[in-house]
């Protein structure tokens, strides 16, 4: 909604409103996990913080293309 607002405010064309505003409630990519364990970093936090995403964004974007 957040992305929403702003976008909207800037009166940018509504395609891009769109997209934008999908796009931010995709969930993270998974490369994350992936490079963390590569740089010897948490990767189990980082494949948690993938997962919570991942499954936000299962209500977050239904919920985007009914009210956007």
């Amino acid at each position: 909604a957040v992305v929403f607002a702003v976008l909207s405010l800037l009166h940018l064309e509504p395609m891009v409103v769109g997209v934008s505003t999908l796009l931010s409630g995709m969930p993270s990519a998974s490369l994350t996990a992936v490079l963390a364990a590569k740089y010897g970093r948490n990767y189990e936090f980082a494949s948690q913080v993938v997962f919570f995403s991942t499954v936000l964004s299962m209500i977050t974007i239904p919920l985007m293309t009914i009210f956007f």
